[in-house]
């Protein structure tokens, strides 16, 4: 087939080569030349954070913000394999699904499409969503289901077998799970990579680690990310190397309860340093005794996740709202709320 005709209209995309036919019949005009009017897949598929950027909020909402703790004492859940891949958002609709990254662009990392008409049909504004950990090979190992049937508040689903959406999906791998901590061995013969175990509920996901950051060491001192800027956390060693990333274990000294940084690691693939936000949740992980307290690792993951999704929402708003609000403070809740009902986007400047 040429390459100026349309596979699905079999009409011409060019004017000087396409057919021509009577547009209105009966009215005496000449003939019009007969052109492609579908819309490309690849531009519509590739719109998907315009098309579903407020749905998208309350979705994220569904997803458990993880911490580190060296013990999960005092809690009720099973255990999985970490899979060791990038988190993604599988995106399911009628006539097929769009894969991308979590950050606020919903960068597309690939999708399929069954095309068998002339025309794609609309992207819904509330497709199922399925959050997933893509692996090196391009795997899709599946976490949970955040949306189905247009319901953005779904409840967190302990049946981690089976995806329970009908529209198209592409082929998960199901992790197998263990009501006591799993040994070495098992974790060695889980079919896909981990690197490590994890512990989830209904409620919250944990990491089953001693809470570690990653610090940039320059100018003889240790730093974390706040944005654009760097801020200094701690002091570094004249034996680290310049302009490096190093991770560090975060650890509570008994006698003191002090908490301190210890155990350096080169991390010469990353580039960059921990945000606060994720320094500042290791530090409250090290902190607590979880064998005593659960409720502040709760209130901590929440903390952070309501900062979290005020800040995703307000970078996936700002090119379309074209309404900010600039607030000095700390009223996370009102700030989405704001955002959800009068369609501003929101900068939040801590104090």
């Amino acid at each position: 087939m040429d390459s100026h005709i349309c596979p699905i209209c079999h009409e011409s995309k060019d004017p000087h080569r396409a057919r021509f036919a009577h547009v209105r019949l009966g009215l005496g005009e000449p003939p019009e030349p007969v052109l492609c009017k579908c819309k490309d897949p690849m531009t519509i598929i590739t719109s998907v954070q315009q098309k579903i950027a407020s749905f998208v909020s309350n979705v994220r909402s569904n997803d458990h913000v993880v911490i580190d703790v060296p013990d999960v004492s005092g809690y009720s859940g099973v255990f999985l394999a970490k899979a060791d891949g990038e988190k993604v958002y599988v995106f399911c609709y009628e006539f097929g699904y769009v894969i991308t990254i979590t950050d606020p662009k919903l960068d597309v990392v690939t999708c399929m499409a069954t095309v068998t008409h002339k025309d794609l049909p609309e992207m819904t504004h509330t497709p199922d969503v399925v959050l997933a950990e893509m692996m090196m090979d391009g795997s899709l190992i599946y976490v949970d289901t955040l949306s189905m049937n247009s319901d953005g508040k779904l409840p967190k689903s302990m049946n981690m077998s089976v995806c329970p959406i009908r529209t198209e999906r592409p082929p998960f791998i199901y992790r197998k799970s263990w009501d006591q901590l799993p040994s070495k061995v098992q974790l060695e013969l889980e079919p896909t990579p981990n690197d490590g175990i994890i512990f989830t509920n209904k409620f919250r996901t944990m990491r089953l680690k001693q809470p570690t950051v990653d610090l940039l060491y320059m100018d003889g001192k240790l730093h974390g990310s706040d944005g654009a800027m760097m801020v200094r956390v701690t002091d570094g060693s004249p034996e680290m190397e310049g302009e490096t990333v190093y991770e560090l274990d975060v650890v509570k000294d008994k006698d003191t309860g002090a908490i301190k940084v210890t155990n350096p690691r080169q991390r010469p693939l990353k580039k960059l340093a921990n945000s606060m936000d994720v320094i500042k949740r290791a530090i409250a992980s090290a902190s607590a005794d979880v064998s005593t307290n659960t409720v502040l690792l709760d209130i901590t993951s929440m903390s952070f996740s309501m900062r979290e999704r005020v800040y995703e929402m307000a970078q996936s708003r700002a090119p379309a709202a074209g309404k900010v609000i600039v607030s000095f403070g700390v009223g996370w809740f009102q700030e989405w709320k704001q955002m959800l009902d009068e369609g501003f986007s929101c900068i939040a400047v801590d104090p």
